[in-house]
Parts: C-alpha cells; structure tokens; sequence
C-alpha cells in the first residue's frame, strides 16, 4: 500500500471527528488495472459510508479557482461512483458496504459556487457530493481541535493536530495575533494603513461568505459598493440608476440592503440629507480590493 499524503492524512483525521472509522489508501480491481479509495469512511450511529478524493497538485504559489465548473464536478463523482461498484465486489471491502452514501471531493483551490454546484449535483446523481477547498478543510479540522483538546487533554500522534492544538493555545491565551502572522508572512510592518486593509480584506470575505451560506447573490453587496465608489455621495436612487447602466440588477431594496450592511462595518456612513458615502480611510482601499475580489459574472 503507497504511502498516506499528507491532505489525505488531515481529512481523514477531520472524518474521524465526526464519528466515522477510516481506513486510507484502500485498493480494488477495476476490469481493467487497479485503483483505490484515498479515505474510506464508515459512521455506525448513522450506518452511512464515505467515499473521499483528494486532489493536492499545483505549484506552491498556486491555488486554482474552481469557479463555473460543475460539469467537471459531476464528471469527477460520476468516476467516483462508477469506482465504488468494483470496490463494493472486492475483497478489500472489510465491512460489507454496498450503499454509498457520501462522497467528499477535496480540491487544492477555491470555488464560491460551490454549495449550489453540491446542491445540483446531489440531486441529479441521488448521493450526497461535498465539495472542500483545502482552506475550508484546516478551518475545519481546526474547529473540531478547538472543541476536543480541551477533553483530550493529551497530545496528539498526528503533526497536523498537534501544530492546530499549539496554535489555538496561543491564538486563545493572546500570544498569537493572526493579524501578526498575515504581516509577517508578507515581511510588512504593522502600520495603519495595513491595519485597514487587513480589516476591509476580512469585510469583504465575511460578505461573501454570508451570501454563499443563504445561497443568494454574492456580489450584491459589493456591486453596490463598486456603485458607491464612483460617487462622492449618491443616493439610492442615483446608485440604482448607475446600477442599469451597468445591468448590474439591482434595485431599491437590494442596494438598501448592501448599503445596510457596509454601514453596520463601519466603512460607508449616510448624511443627513440620505445621501451615502465611503468613509475617507477606506476610499482607495475600496477599489483596489473590489478590483481583486471581482466575481466572473460581474
């Protein structure tokens, strides 16, 4: 049997903390050649099985968008699926799985579609598909460190827990500043202005995840915050008129909404007279921000 890669080693171990006996690297006959499972997974409260594929290729400075790619997905789980009709015959399935239950696809870069790219793709292959960027697995694994350590008590035999449960000590007791380690990492000192890019940075990230959790539009906010920075103020109806220019499809409520929440951020403020406007320290910020984090659809 090959040697266990490292993400295999990570997602396995986050598999088990949520109640599934794991077995890695598990091989069967295909009708022609061999394969594996990377992860194979069997939860006994729940009697479910788990199917999980790891894919961690790519340069060390990159990290690859997966946006608009739901045909590859399903390509991909119809593969996996059609792989666990020969293991589920093989010798090598210990515990007499037919069913597959679950499939979890790890892939080394991002997709901001990807709970409705899940959605779609479950229903029309009747199995449950999780997608998991590799930077959503370490949250992940180390939420589920956050909540155990403390039961634990004791060390953990894999690295990658063992590094998560001596970073959380030292995040928790305010040794460890992440905003430190973001300026470090970059080799820049902790000046006001990056302080501020830092903030808005994490504005936009918390927008945009927000929309994926209700599945709504993600750029809604931040067309209107893009509106917004062409003006000095505007108000909503000036914004909304800019909006058709652009057939950005916002109306009233939708930039009432936007504005609403760049407001509860602290980084557009409203006169008295209802007009808007982005607060002085964030004007440049804005756009260049805006100009990185621009959706493909806009």
């Amino acid at each position: 049997m090959s040697e266990l890669m490292a993400i295999e080693s990570i997602v396995e171990e986050y598999a088990k903390f949520l109640g599934y006996f794991t077995e890695h690297r598990v091989p069967f006959k295909l009708k022609k050649g061999n394969s594996d499972i990377d992860v194979l997974g069997y939860n006994r409260k729940t009697k479910k099985s788990l199917m999980i594929e790891c894919k961690a290729w790519g340069s060390p400075n990159q990290y690859y968008s997966f946006n608009d790619s739901k045909s590859w997905f399903k390509k991909q789980f119809q593969t996996m699926i059609g792989k666990w009709e020969f293991f589920k015959k093989s010798s090598t399935n210990k515990w007499n799985l037919s069913k597959l239950n679950e499939i979890w696809f790890v892939i080394p870069g991002f997709c901001d579609d990807r709970l409705q790219t899940e959605a779609e793709i479950s229903k029309e292959l009747h199995c449950t598909v999780k997608i998991i960027p590799i930077h959503n697995l370490l949250l992940d694994i180390m939420f589920e460190v956050k909540k155990d350590k403390d039961v634990r008590r004791k060390r953990y035999p894999n690295a990658a827990l063992e590094f998560c449960r001596w970073l959380l000590r030292s995040y928790e007791t305010g040794h460890l500043n992440l905003i430190d380690v973001d300026l470090k990492l970059k080799k820049e000192k902790q000046t006001y202005e990056e302080l501020k890019r830092h903030y808005l940075k994490g504005c936009i990230r918390i927008v945009q995840r927000n929309a994926e959790k209700r599945r709504a539009g993600v750029d809604t906010r931040l067309k209107t915050l893009e509106i917004l920075n062409q003006f000095k103020k505007a108000s909503i109806p000036q914004i909304e008129n800019r909006s058709k220019k652009y057939r950005y499809n916002l109306n009233y409520n939708r930039i009432n909404v936007g504005l609403g929440t760049w407001i509860d951020l602290g980084i557009v403020s409203e006169d008295k007279n209802g007009k808007f406007f982005i607060n002085n320290p964030f004007v440049n910020l804005v756009k260049k921000e805006l100009l990185k984090k621009r959706p493909s659809s806009w």
